[in-house]
């Protein structure tokens, strides 16, 4: 079953919860590179992650975006 573009920025910002590298993501999220690419550069320009020199890490409006997007992708 595909994931929606939802459950996969979940699973991105979980990821980036701690300092992360590009690669660990990748096999984290279960994603390929150029799907993880396109992801982190929404995420990045969204300011819900940022780029440090050799990783990523989820940003405090990544958290609260986090927060809510857990709650609206609960089942029911």
């Amino acid at each position: 079953m595909n994931r929606s573009s939802l459950e996969i920025i979940i699973d991105i910002l979980k990821v980036c919860g701690e300092e992360t590298r590009k690669t660990s993501i990748i096999y984290k999220t279960n994603l390929n590179f150029i799907i993880t690419e396109k992801y982190l550069n929404i995420l990045v320009n969204k300011k819900w992650v940022e780029k440090t020199e050799n990783a990523y890490r989820i940003t405090s409006e990544g958290r609260i975006f986090l927060i809510k997007a857990k709650e609206v992708s609960l089942p029911f």
